[in-house]
């Protein structure tokens, strides 16, 4: 039998005393003045973990100058000021503009979705971008269908041919759009641009591979007649088509390259759109010069903030 028990309530909050001894051991520690900060909205002060910091375009906390000894939590003026709408002016008074310790205005600035309500509210709001991406997509998937039923291949392959279809045509929607093009050439003539050549090498030779699966060896046996040297090839496929190993490999590369390409229009989608909110600009200058040199992923793809195409 089993018995569904209420979950347990939540501890209370610490007493006063305790939670100010805590406050004083880690202000005690080598930089530990640094990991500890207060809001003065909200009037709550915390105390980061130790570990690395996250990525700039995931900032907590907000002030409107170098010199301003007030911290703000990034939500908290979200909530007050009322940024809701996407890639739209925010609409505030002049005094909740301003900053009560040193009397700079807060300045309006744009971040990524980071949930769910979010995304579907900034989508929402650029449903012409939306409905110009699914056009695009719609006529390359139009193309590749069409291509299958020029060379008769439609009734020789396996129903699986429409998924990776659909995927292959939201990834070459991707690849024509502004925003891949500006990332593109921020990122060519350094470094990174490998990651590009990387990124593309994994997907072509996942698309090659799924295609051993969705194609019969029989649609090519005339080809492979003809051409000696693809009668190797041939007798290696039509042993992995169909022997129970092979059909378990193929359709476990099927699924990888349908995962992956899932993940890069995702990525794309999320990262297409803005939130508003607002500006730390005593980190802004600090952040702008180890962008280049930092960890973050989307910065070395050249699809971080700094890239508004749509």
């Amino acid at each position: 039998v089993l018995r569904f028990e209420d979950p347990p309530p939540e501890p209370p909050p610490l007493p006063a005393p305790v939670t100010w001894q805590i406050v004083c051991r880690v202000r005690m520690q080598p930089h530990g003045g640094s990991r500890m900060a207060r809001c003065y909205l909200c009037n709550v002060m915390e105390v980061a973990p130790l570990g690395p910091a996250p990525q700039h375009f995931r900032q907590r906390w907000a002030r409107p100058c170098k010199r301003c000894p007030y911290l703000w939590h990034r939500s908290c003026l979200e909530h007050r000021l009322g940024t809701c709408k996407c890639r739209g002016a925010i609409k505030m008074r002049e005094a909740d503009l301003i900053c009560k310790g040193c009397g700079r205005e807060f300045e309006p600035a744009q971040r990524f979705p980071e949930s769910l309500p979010e995304l579907l509210v900034a989508t929402r709001l650029e449903w012409k971008w939306v409905l110009r991406r699914i056009f695009v997509m719609l006529l390359f998937l139009v193309w590749l269908h069409s291509l299958a039923e020029h060379y008769s291949m439609v009734e020789g392959i396996c129903r699986e041919i429409r998924v990776l279809m659909i995927m292959t045509a939201g990834m070459m929607s991707i690849s024509v759009s502004q925003r891949f093009h500006q990332g593109v050439q921020k990122i060519w003539h350094t470094p990174n641009r490998w990651h590009y050549l990387k990124l593309f090498a994994l997907v072509a030779v996942l698309a090659y591979l799924a295609s051993l699966r969705v194609f019969k060896p029989a649609r090519w046996a005339a080809a492979a007649a003809q051409w000696p040297w693809l009668a190797a090839l041939h007798e290696a496929h039509s042993a992995v088509y169909s022997s129970m190993i092979g059909t378990v490999a193929l359709s476990t590369i099927s699924l990888v390259y349908v995962v992956t390409a899932s993940g890069l229009i995702f990525c794309f989608w999320k990262t297409s759109l803005r939130v508003p909110t607002v500006l730390d600009v005593g980190h802004a200058h600090h952040d702008a010069l180890k962008r280049s040199s930092s960890g973050c992923g989307l910065c070395q793809l050249g699809l971080c903030l700094d890239n508004d195409g749509m």
